[in-house]
């Protein structure tokens, strides 16, 4: 278990915490502070509502639940996933995760999407996109303007069909 990067957490069916694996995870909180208490009066409350309802969808389903959350810790804000299922005897085990540079690689590149984005979608050239056959995919709004077809009109079409035969 300390080799591992999550956090596990064993919990009667109500969520009162029972015993706790660390691994090379790092806690939010002393364990003298979450032990013997629920799972979601430890969180912040919009997480521990959240955790509540995640615990009553894993009793009812007896199925794995997933969720993630954002906890402001001393370091910072990190982003958590945490995998919540039945262990058979009525309680539940929580495993959670670390995923905050996963969380930031993928807001970054949401960010540098919207940026590319802007640019084609305002800048007066006209973009195209084909696919390996030459198919259009992609015309960029400024398609009237420059060769007089809207850029529905030709996604979906060959390249070709745009050249004047001459």
């Amino acid at each position: 278990f300390q080799a591992l990067p999550d956090l596990y957490f064993r919990m009667h069916g109500d969520g009162v915490i029972e015993d706790f694996r660390a691994g090379s995870g790092v806690l939010a909180v002393p364990p003298e502070e979450f032990l013997g208490r629920r799972m979601q009066d430890v969180l912040p409350p919009e997480v521990g509502r959240r955790v509540e309802g995640v615990l009553e969808e894993v009793r009812r389903t007896g199925e794995l639940v997933c969720m993630e959350y954002a906890l402001p810790l001393e370091v910072g804000v990190r982003d958590f996933e945490g995998r919540v299922l039945p262990l058979g005897d009525g309680r539940l085990i929580a495993v959670v995760r670390d995923i905050t540079e996963a969380k930031e690689a993928e807001r970054a590149l949401v960010a540098r999407e919207e940026h590319f984005r802007g640019l084609i979608e305002n800048g007066q050239d006209l973009i195209v996109i084909l696919d390996a056959q030459g198919v259009t995919t992609y015309m960029s709004p400024s398609a009237p303007r420059v060769i007089g077809w809207t850029p529905e009109e030709r996604v979906g079409h060959s390249s070709v069909e745009m050249i004047h035969p001459d």
